[in-house]
């Protein structure tokens, strides 16, 4: 019998650079990925740190410029290149990461004859926007998603296409030696003996920053200390307005000696490393790749019991999950947990432990080279 070899996967990225959890969990797949199982080539829409990134991991890769969707000319120049790459290296499947890159290559699929070969991993949760409603309509065999919760929303629209569900992982959070994190806490001027509650966000409408800023001034009328360290920034522009109302709230709160923000950082681990509790506040998340971030950094952690969260904490065991967006909920399991260290220590080593057992980036690539695999079947 002759000998099968690993199957062809050309992988199309709407990201080049790695900022968010979307493109570090491309990398990290990339990184894991068993070349005997699967061959990879990636296409990016554009260039970035993420292209040369995946090419010093020894992909070969191609560049298509980014351009904007309502730009229809420019649109279908783009569809008709990743048509030539789709002919030039015949794969056995294609993997659009995100709804751009499904929007652009479906097409180039259909049109180069690999149809029925379509798949695309749904980073948000459907409907979404315009973007995303327009890729569920476009020809798919399978749509990959990261939660439960977004593969039933998924289920829900037409038309139906086969859903995975494949939780994401991360690597082991690295060591942060005493030195650096005392550095980068100086650097921050945080107040020696505070407790430190944290979040890693970028500062989007979204991701509601503003709930944890309220939080931390609701504790301060209790009288309990403590210090909010916000990490991230208004990456590419998108919404430079919430960013700015974040600095007015503190300000307006009187909270300018209580609340820090680090603007956008390229490894928030020393960070995490930094927080006593850190508090994922976003009321509506397909998955959660921070929360697995600090839990894997041995932070207590909480956030809201819906969505992505609710698959990856359990609750009062490896974290604390709050029923709704709520500033007292949340101030409320803050003090919980500052109040009690025990505590606080138990749920940090289990949710540690959650972790490396449950999201792990090697387990994540394992189940995703499985399903595509039995996708070719």
């Amino acid at each position: 019998m002759a000998e099968v070899g690993p199957l062809k996967l050309v992988i199309v990225s709407r990201f080049s650079e790695r900022i968010g959890g979307a493109e570090n969990r491309l990398y990290r797949f990339l990184k894991h990925v068993d070349s005997a199982r699967l061959e990879v080539v990636v296409v990016f829409l554009g260039h970035g740190g993420l292209e040369r990134d995946v090419s010093e991991l020894g992909f070969p890769t191609y560049a298509v410029p980014a351009v904007r969707l309502r730009q229809i000319g420019k649109s279908l120049r783009t569809v008709w290149k990743l048509r030539r790459i789709m002919k030039r290296e015949r794969p056995d499947l294609i993997l659009n990461w995100g709804s751009k890159a499904q929007i652009l290559t479906s097409p180039a699929a259909s049109l180069s004859g690999y149809r029925g070969r379509v798949a695309w991993w749904q980073l948000d949760i459907p409907p979404g926007s315009l973007d995303m409603r327009l890729a569920t309509l476009l020809p798919a065999y399978a749509i990959a998603c990261s939660s439960r919760l977004v593969a039933e929303a998924q289920g829900r629209q037409r038309p139906r296409r086969r859903t995975l569900v494949v939780h994401p992982g991360i690597d082991p959070p690295r060591k942060v030696p005493d030195a650096e994190r005392e550095a980068v806490r100086s650097s921050l001027s945080l107040p020696l003996g505070w407790p430190v509650v944290g979040t890693v966000a970028r500062l989007q409408t979204r991701k509601r920053q503003d709930l944890l800023i309220k939080a931390i001034a609701n504790l301060r009328d209790r009288g309990r200390e403590a210090y909010g360290l916000i990490v991230g920034g208004d990456s590419g522009g998108w919404d430079p307005e919430y960013a700015r109302s974040l600095h007015e709230l503190v300000g307006a709160l009187g909270l300018e000696d209580s609340v820090t923000f680090t603007g956008e950082v390229g490894d928030p681990t020393p960070y995490y490393r930094l927080m006593d509790v850190f508090v994922m506040t976003c009321p509506v998340e397909a998955f959660g790749n921070a929360l697995i971030e600090a839990m894997g950094c041995g932070v207590a952690s909480v956030a809201i019991g819906s969505a992505g969260p609710s698959e990856i904490i359990e609750d009062g065991t490896s974290g604390l999950l709050v029923a709704e967006p709520d500033t007292q909920l949340f101030a409320d399991a803050i003090e919980r947990l500052l109040g009690d260290d025990a505590f606080r220590e138990r749920l940090a080593s289990a949710g540690r432990r959650h972790q490396r057992e449950r999201f792990s980036a090697v387990r994540m690539t394992r189940e995703l080279e499985q399903q595509l695999l039995m996708l070719t079947l």
